[in-house]
This record gives structure tokens, sequence and C-alpha cells, in this order.
């Protein structure tokens, strides 16, 4: 009989989106006999509560960072989290638990907590005894993300293995796995060739600057003190879907520049993280993961409240990362790094050694085997 899988995410930032399209991937390749759903509970909500959820998410993180990291604190808190627990149940019993018991999985995954939440919460044994497993996609602990129902969580580090722990959950359902990322960021890259490809040197530093953090001329001043402070470096720019960005920097003096790189969409960004002497970079759980995996030092500037400030307390203690808190400390202390090829090295194993590229696979692997052992 083919084993089936649910795979259950939330739209709270495209980490857990990503987090559950890289496990489904995984499955897809390595057990294409296993029947795979990979579902966003929130579309089976009623409509109300969709879109308070997702807009409501998207205006505090972005536009209130402090009130949403204030709110993140306040759900820290098994107390603090009944009206979420209530209404969510409400909007979502009546769609989730049939879509749960129409597709019958074997296995549930949730890469997002509120999904074993509301099995945890319905009460119902036969949902509740299927095996499940939560996908913690950030650095620190929350209790949101505990769950007395949930039979396995996979999460990042031993440190979160033993918060876990203190929290209750028991060391023997806990796998450090690493936080799963796509498969293309555990592939084998040709550097030099790809620098050269660019018309870039090998000898000399690369700031790879994701763009949608700045506004044009906050950039352009970021690049030319960066250029002033180190002749040698070199830039590449991705501007990302931002149009008005992309557009400003192509009429600028950057785009004469041989050494500056400017792309508005790739799809290969492994590869440009592989050749990164450092990069600037939010601070999602997924993208330090993907940087971690290619061994890409980071500088971090803006940071939203909450779980973001976890991830990079871990990854500035373990030496992958800078952490800097105005414009004037970005430009001096990438210009100290990228003047600097051996701390460069140093961040760059920190890096790799916290690196776990094979986490999806692994986490399938772990799954499907749990599975034939029923």
């Amino acid at each position: 009989m083919k084993k089936k899988v649910l795979i259950a995410h939330a739209y709270a930032g495209m980490g857990h989106i990503m987090a559950a399209r890289a496990i489904e991937e995984a499955f897809l390749e390595k057990y294409p006999d296993a029947e795979v759903r990979n579902v966003n509970i929130i579309d089976l909500s009623i409509g109300i509560y969709k879109t308070i959820y997702c807009e409501g998410y998207a205006f505090l993180s972005e536009k209130l960072p402090k009130a949403w990291g204030l709110f993140y604190k306040y759900l820290d808190s098994k107390l603090n989290q009944k009206v979420i627990n209530t209404l969510s149940k409400i909007a979502m019993d009546s769609k989730f638990l049939p879509y749960i018991r129409e597709f019958n999985p074997d296995f549930i995954i949730a890469t997002y907590p509120l999904a074993m939440r509301l099995i945890s919460l319905s009460g119902k044994k036969d949902i509740i005894n299927i095996p499940s497993a939560m996908v913690i996609t950030d650095f620190g602990f929350h209790s949101f993300w505990v769950d007395k129902e949930t039979d396995y969580y996979f999460v990042a580090t031993n440190e979160l293995c033993d918060k876990l722990s203190h929290a209750g959950i028991e060391k023997k359902s806990i796998v450090v796995s690493g936080i799963p990322i796509r498969k293309q960021f555990s592939k084998i890259i040709q550097k030099d060739e790809f620098i050269r490809g660019l018309g870039l040197k090998e000898s000399s530093p690369i700031f790879l600057i994701i763009g949608g953090q700045f506004e044009f001329l906050t950039l352009e001043k970021v690049v030319a003190g960066v250029r002033s402070n180190v002749k040698n470096a070199q830039f590449i720019i991705i501007s990302g879907r931002h149009d008005e960005l992309k557009k400003n920097l192509d009429e600028s003096f950057l785009k004469k520049l041989p050494e500056v790189k400017i792309f508005e969409f790739v799809k290969n960004i492994e590869d440009f993280m592989a050749i990164a002497s450092l990069i600037f970079t939010k601070a999602g759980g997924l993208t330090i993961t993907e940087c971690l995996a290619m061994g890409a030092p980071m500088i971090i500037h803006k940071i939203i409240p909450g779980q973001e400030e976890a991830n990079v307390e871990y990854c500035v203690r373990m030496g992958a990362a800078v952490k800097v808190e105005t414009l004037d400390e970005l430009i001096s202390r990438a210009s100290s790094l990228l003047g600097n090829p051996q701390e460069i090295i140093a961040m760059k194993k920190a890096c790799l050694k916290l690196g776990k590229p094979h986490a999806a696979s692994d986490i399938a692997d772990f799954v499907y085997n749990k599975i034939d052992t029923r």
C-alpha cells in the first residue's frame, strides 16, 4: 500500500513554506512511491480568519516590527496562547480535520506549529494518533512549538534540543537534523569558473548584497563607502522583485563599474552565496541556513524582533555572522572584514561547520523509515 505523508505549513513568513517545499522535494526524489501532500493550512480556514492571519503578520512584521516583537514575546506563554488557540480552532476545525480524515496520512509533518496545535486541541483520537513531527524553522526556542501530542521534533541545533528537553520533551523524540533547505544548497560549485563567468576576479573579495533591504540612495552609499575603503572590493547586487530599485541601479553610475554586477532575480542564488566573501542578508531561519550551507559569512543590519533575534544571536556567537546597528557601522565592519582575508576564512569555516545542507533528505529518511516500522 502506498505510504501517505501530509506536510502542513502556513503563511507566516516564507521560511515555513520553503521548509515544507524542501521536504516535499526530498520525498519526491527519494521516495516516489509515497503520496505526499503539501498543504497551507490557512487555506482551510474561513475567509475572514485567512485575511487577518496573513495580512496581519505581514503588516506587523514589515510596518510595525516592534509591535510584532512584543506580540511574539507575549505569545511565549501557554496561558497567553489560549485566545489564538480558540479562535484558530473555531476558524479551521470544519475544514482542516475533514481534510486530514479524507487523506488519511501515515505521518504528518508540520513546519508551522499551528497545525499540530489544532490536531491536539481537536481531541479526536483517530487524528491525534497519526504519527507526527514538528520541524522548527528557527534557531531559537518559543513555547508555541511545544505540543504534548507531537511525537517528534526536528531542530537546528543541540542548544535547541536542550531547551525543548527543559520544556518537557523527551530527548529521544528530538532529532538535530538542521533546518530543511532545497537540494541545490548541497551541490558542489565550481567557484572560480563561476566568478570568471561573471567577469570578476577570483583573487579579490566579493560583497554580495541581497536587495530589498535598502532604498537605492542608501545602497549606493554602502557600495561607495566600502569601495573607498577596500580598493579591490567587488560587488554583486541582486535587486530581486523590487522594480524601482532595479530601475535606479540600471540608471546609476554603479552599472558602469566593472567590479559591480547587478541582477534582478536569480534562480541559482546558491552559486552567488558560494562565491561571496561576505553577504548582506536578512535574518530568517531559512535564509541563514542557506548561507551556512554555502559557507557564506553574514553581515546583518535590520532584524525583525522575535525569532530573528535568536537566529542572529546564535550565528554571531558561533562566529558565522556579525550584527551591525547603523549604516556607518555596516560600512565600517564590512570594509574591515573584506580587507581581512583570514577573518573571512575563519567565518567561512564556522559557517560550513554549522551548515546542515542535507536536512530535508534526512527528515524524509526518518519519516519514511518510521512509517515502515509501524
